[in-house]
């Protein structure tokens, strides 16, 4: 209530419109129609749209085998984004308070987390979600809602200690205030330190990912890789947040466990691991994998044989090797059209170069890749095995066929195929061109002159 009747008297200068959401969680019932009341008589006095909605958390918590808390939040910011994408609302804001911070930080301290979850709640989460109350206790607010006349309600479920958010709040920090009166106030300002080395250290890994990891976007199911030999040169802290961003990519919860299984799988010269939801971890030589092979779903299917893996960086025009293969990139800029009889005769690949920008990615198959063949409907994708397949390479053989890639998509099996949404047209000035010198130890590519 009082998020709301701030915001209604900062609207005209803040220049944004605004919409009511209440959500009713359907676990006090005798409460719940009088205070779902409450807000629309507020909103509309204010002029406000008021959107309530009938949430069943208990059925949810049960066939979900989560806490009625998670379940909630769940189901609360579940109506949250159907509201706002319903309404064209860009922001979400809600009322969390100073006291609300600290009780999740010890929260998240007594569960277990790292430096990211003892930062507490960000003032601005995803872009999306606005906390503008997050450094005001609630007596403050509470004496504003007084100081105005402004009815609220009080939550009778706030005292039941059977939810251990509670027992923080009545137990625990009155205990710790016994230590420290200002309790609330330290963990706040730990947390404010915190969340700013926490960003930093995520710039930095972040940075780091845009670098070593190349994503498969395109596919059914996501899949990445990473360059193994420069991941382990990495700080630990540095090279843990990457797993968690490639867990993230992978649409898993990037738990402890998994991290750390990950961490020793790198440091190891080879293996595999199983991980959850049917997500596979392989390591060769100089790369580490996760896909899915058999879709996300739990099964104990035995682990695959992909065979070696690799990923290359691509800075620029130049001479590569794949280590892991033997085979030899040459990447070339040519500043004038080749003729067409050339390019056709030529066993290289030739790009756009307007359409293409470095690095690049040159790497092993994964599993689902996909690409819009040269000549094919610029909306009809086929899977890189299928056309591997129509090839006739045997399988054994396709775990070392070069997949191109820029900016996480598929440009090229190199040596057999472009995608068409890269190809040269009447309108190219500059070409780019990869040329793939085989081994005999990679011997599934036609040779290259």
């Amino acid at each position: 209530m009082a998020l709301l009747h701030l915001l209604a008297t900062l609207a005209p200068d803040l220049g944004i419109t605004m919409i009511v959401g209440h959500a009713d969680h359907g676990l006090r019932p005798d409460a719940a129609d009088t205070e779902a009341n409450m807000v629309r008589q507020a909103s509309t006095s204010l002029g406000l749209d008021c959107h309530v909605s009938q949430l069943n958390v208990s059925p949810y918590a049960r066939n979900n085998g989560i806490s009625t808390e998670e379940a909630a939040r769940n189901l609360r910011y579940s109506f949250f984004d159907t509201l706002s994408k319903d309404t064209g609302a860009n922001k979400i804001v809600v009322a969390h308070t100073a006291d609300d911070q600290s009780e999740e930080i010890l929260l998240r301290l007594i569960r277990g987390t790292g430096r990211k979850g003892l930062s507490g709640m960000a003032l601005l989460r995803d872009g999306r979600v606005v906390r503008p109350l997050l450094t005001i206790e609630k007596n403050r607010l509470i004496q504003y809602l007084n100081d105005k006349g402004i009815p609220f309600a009080t939550d009778a479920s706030n005292t039941d200690r059977r939810y251990l958010r509670n027992r923080i709040r009545l137990d625990l920090l009155p205990y710790l205030a016994t230590f420290n009166p200002n309790i609330s106030q330290t963990l706040r300002q730990t947390a404010a330190i915190l969340q700013e080395e926490d960003t930093l250290l995520d710039t930095m890994a972040q940075d780091w990912y845009c670098r070593l990891v190349s994503e498969n976007t395109l596919a059914e199911l996501p899949s990445a890789i990473i360059k193994r030999t420069d991941f382990n040169t990495l700080p630990i802290a540095i090279a843990r947040r990457i797993l968690e961003k490639m867990l993230i990519h992978m649409h898993t919860k990037p738990r402890y466990k998994h991290i750390e299984s990950l961490m020793a799988l790198a440091s190891q010269g080879s293996g595999q691991i199983h991980l959850s939801h049917g997500l596979r971890a392989i390591a060769s030589t100089n790369a580490l994998q996760l896909f899915y092979p058999w879709g996300k779903k739990s099964c104990r299917a035995p682990l695959v044989n992909t065979g070696c893996s690799f990923s290359l960086r691509i800075e620029g025009p130049g001479r590569y090797t794949i280590a892991e293969t033997g085979a030899r990139i040459l990447v070339e800029s040519l500043s004038q059209r080749t003729n067409s009889d050339s390019i056709k005769n030529d066993p290289a690949d030739f790009f756009d170069a307007a359409k293409i920008s470095f690095p690049l990615t040159i790497r092993n198959q994964l599993p689902n890749d996909k690409l819009c063949p040269l000549g094919g409907n610029s909306n009809n994708t086929k899977k890189v095995s299928a056309i591997l397949s129509a090839k006739k390479i045997p399988h054994q053989q396709r775990h070392t066929v070069p997949i191109a890639t820029c900016n996480n998509q598929i440009i090229a099996i190199l040596g057999f195929c472009i995608d068409d949404h890269v190809k040269i047209t009447d309108s190219t000035t500059t070409l780019l061109k990869i040329t793939v010198i085989t081994t005999e130890r990679n011997s599934a590519l036609p040779l290259a002159r």
